[in-house]
């Protein structure tokens, strides 16, 4: 059994608390949602979704002209493809701010989409349509948008090399004031073909919220079967303008993840008067395991 983790609130906030994905946790009792208290809702409950969640707006669109970017090179024929849906979380960073891991996190669902090639022209045509992006578990933080054809952006393509050429490319996909999704290639020369998105075949997805840098999308996890969780422990502490404090002690079983939010189940919590010896001023739950 893994020794209690101890989360110092008012210095420091344990990753897992500002996890990236917002669908309901697995397993009974493990309501204690990610993301609790940030952002201003909507009055819907936590787990509601949009009515057109998921749902494809784009218009059909004629098929993207050839051209001749990639003439002569050994990318000319090779095929694209985003054959299956994908659900994509923020991947954890180490060192950064609470306010800034907030700013970046985020869940989006992505159905497959229509790929050809990838020529400059090609790409700048490629949609994403039916995207659900998820960045807190309010209403007013989840978005259904669509990038038509058309919309895209290509702002970075280039083939470098001699012998071993590359291709590199990025695709921005702008969502207004919700952000912006970046489609970045990295393809090497001999691939039998590029799969959106993989990254053992040169494709990712980076995040960029307003205002924030980018952030790299992984798989969210997905805990297996057979994990254990373990015990941790939450410590708040509050103190009003007359200087009075008491302390929270909130204790809970969950789990690690490394994209993604964890599942929480609540166990217990405590308030403490520090100028009483710890005094219990109330308590809920069944107790610490600590």
């Amino acid at each position: 059994m893994r020794a209690p983790t101890l989360a110092l609130l008012s210095v420091v906030l344990a990753p897992g608390l500002l996890a990236g994905c917002f669908g309901p946790p697995p397993g009974e009792g493990e309501g204690e949602g990610e993301g609790e208290g940030e952002g201003e809702g909507e009055g819907e409950g936590e787990g509601e979704s949009l009515p057109d969640e998921g749902v494809k707006i784009c218009p059909a669109a004629p098929a993207p002209a050839d051209d001749t970017s990639l003439q002569g090179t050994p990318f000319a024929t090779m095929v694209v493809s985003f054959p299956a849906d994908v659900v994509l979380c923020n991947a954890w960073r180490e060192g950064g701010t609470r306010d800034n891991e907030v700013l970046h996190k985020v869940r989006i669902r992505i159905p497959a989409q229509a790929r050809t090639s990838l020529m400059r022209s090609h790409l700048a045509a490629a949609e994403l349509d039916g995207v659900f992006i998820e960045r807190g578990p309010f209403r007013g933080q989840r978005h259904a948008v669509s990038s038509c054809a058309g919309n895209a952006e290509v702002t970075d393509f280039r083939v470098e090399g001699v012998d071993q050429q590359f291709l590199t490319a990025t695709v921005r996909h702008g969502f207004g004031d919700v952000g912006v999704l970046e489609e970045q290639y990295s393809v090497f020369q001999g691939a039998a073909g590029v799969v959106v998105p993989d990254r053992n075949t040169g494709v990712s997805f980076v995040w960029l919220p307003p205002g924030g840098e980018g952030a790299v999308l992984e798989p969210c996890d997905v805990l297996p079967a057979e994990a254990e969780p373990f015990d941790a422990l939450e410590v708040f502490v509050g103190e009003a303008t007359t200087g009075e404090k008491r302390v929270v002690f909130r204790s809970f079983r969950t789990f690690d993840t490394f994209a993604g939010s964890y599942p929480v189940a609540f166990t217990g919590a405590a308030v403490v008067d520090p100028a009483a010896a710890f005094a219990a001023v109330g308590s809920v739950g069944t107790g610490f395991r600590a």
